[in-house]
């Protein structure tokens, strides 16, 4: 049986790889370079890299930075609540 705990942990890899292939899919419909964007939220390349592949958390701030400067809801960048 797993647990809550293990659930949890093993959905946070998926939840941040999740948050980052939502980014890359607005970024690229929205033909911005990842050094554009990052210029654009006040970050550096390899970390927008880093979070576009779910290998970095991103802080709320920069998720509702980048929701903003490619005109999408926040919500487009996360997973539905209903998913698992």
């Amino acid at each position: 049986m797993t647990t809550c705990t293990q659930r949890r942990q093993n959905a946070t890899p998926s939840l941040y790889q999740h948050i980052g292939a939502c980014i890359k899919r607005a970024r690229l419909a929205a033909r911005l370079s990842q050094r554009q964007l990052a210029d654009l939220i006040g970050t550096n390349r390899p970390s927008l890299t880093l979070i576009e592949a779910g290998k970095q958390k991103c802080a709320v701030h920069e998720l509702l930075a980048i929701a903003e400067t490619l005109d999408v809801p926040v919500s487009c960048l996360l997973p539905s609540l209903n998913e698992e």
